[in-house]
C-alpha cells in the first residue's frame, strides 16, 4: 500500500513540476521578449527623433538661430539638450 501511494505521488509530483516549468518557461520568454522590444524601441525612439531633429535643423538652416533684437544665440544639437549662450 505504501509504495502505490508513493507512486502516486511521484506522478503528481512530475505532473505539477512540468506544468510549473512550461508555465515558467511561457513567462521567461514572454518577458525577454518584453525587454527586447523595450530596449529596442528606446533605442528606435533615439534614431527617430534623431532624424526628425537632422531634417528639422536642415530646414531651419543647420541648427543655428540668431535672434534679432536679443543677444543670446542658440545653438540646438543632434542630442536632447539645448545650449544658450548669453
Amino acid at each position: 500500500m505504501g509504495n502505490i501511494i508513493s507512486a502516486i505521488a511521484g506522478a503528481l509530483n512530475a505532473i505539477i513540476s512540468a506544468i510549473a516549468s512550461f508555465f515558467m518557461a511561457i513567462f521567461s520568454g514572454i518577458a525577454s521578449v518584453l525587454i527586447a522590444i523595450w530596449n529596442f524601441s528606446d533605442h528606435l525612439w533615439m534614431l527617430l527623433w534623431r532624424t526628425k531633429r537632422r531634417s528639422q535643423d536642415h530646414i531651419e538652416g543647420g541648427g543655428h538661430k540668431i535672434r534679432r533684437g536679443d543677444s543670446s544665440i542658440t545653438l540646438s544639437h543632434a542630442s536632447k539638450s539645448q545650449v544658450t549662450l548669453r
